[in-house]
């Protein structure tokens, strides 16, 4: 996944679904996020979790 992807995916995530996600998948995509805002490497067990958190929330 490029990083364009991954950073939009945050971005509409924080946008749009930031105050309807549950305290657990908040903190954890609190963790993801601050990664991609420092431009860090997801590994794919974070893209995972990202990756669901967004399923979740945005694809309803």
């Amino acid at each position: 996944m490029a990083y364009s992807e991954i950073k939009r995916m945050c971005e509409d995530l924080a946008y749009y679904a930031g105050h309807k996600l549950s305290r657990d998948d908040d903190d954890e995509f609190k963790r993801l996020y601050q990664r991609v805002k420092e431009e860090d490497d997801l590994d794919s067990i974070s893209l995972k979790k990202l990756q669901t958190i967004y399923d979740k929330y945005m694809k309803k």
